[in-house]
């Protein structure tokens, strides 16, 4: 079901309200996490890490639901202002270049 709700999401501009009520998922039975949704056997779409803790992400420019990505995958778009360039000099830096 939480992958239909993610497919019926995606690219949509959501209101803060409806992403409130998004990121209000359910971890183990019944227990409400605020911090995100806990899917179980779903996999991080960029690390690919499973039983992972999966966070509400969005385009800052357009207010776009994107998907689901793991915390850490999130913060590292954050730190990087969802900046294409800066990921390139980053993958560069990494390969020695």
């Amino acid at each position: 079901m939480k992958r239909r709700l993610f497919e019926a999401l995606k690219g949509r501009k959501l209101s803060d309200e409806t992403k409130r009520k998004i990121s209000i998922g359910r971890k183990g039975k019944g227990m409400g996490n605020k911090n995100g949704l806990w899917l179980g056997d779903d996999i991080c779409p960029i690390c690919r890490r499973d039983n992972v803790k999966l966070v509400y992400d969005h385009c800052h420019k357009t207010n776009e639901f994107r998907g689901y990505i793991c915390f850490a995958c999130n913060a590292a778009l954050g730190m990087i202002n969802d900046d294409v360039e800066i990921l390139k000099n980053l993958i560069l830096y990494l390969d020695g270049q």
